[in-house]
């Protein structure tokens, strides 16, 4: 095997045991990605949502 084909395979074994912790957050502005750390966690780096009382959370699966 080749490293691009070692790399590539590696990556897709990375996003299959993370995809579904990854969800969609929708603010007021452009939505953005995050990542569940806990049943009552999000982690996101956008700041456009800080000051908000509401976010939506899309799951992986589409479930809000």
């Amino acid at each position: 095997m080749s490293a691009l084909t070692d790399w590539s395979e590696g990556l897709a074994d990375a996003v299959r045991a993370v995809r579904d912790s990854v969800v969609a957050v929708h603010g007021r502005r452009a939505p953005t990605s995050g990542l569940v750390w806990t049943d009552e966690l999000v982690v996101t780096v956008c700041h456009g949502l800080r000051g908000l009382e509401t976010v939506l959370v899309v799951l992986a699966g589409g479930e809000e």
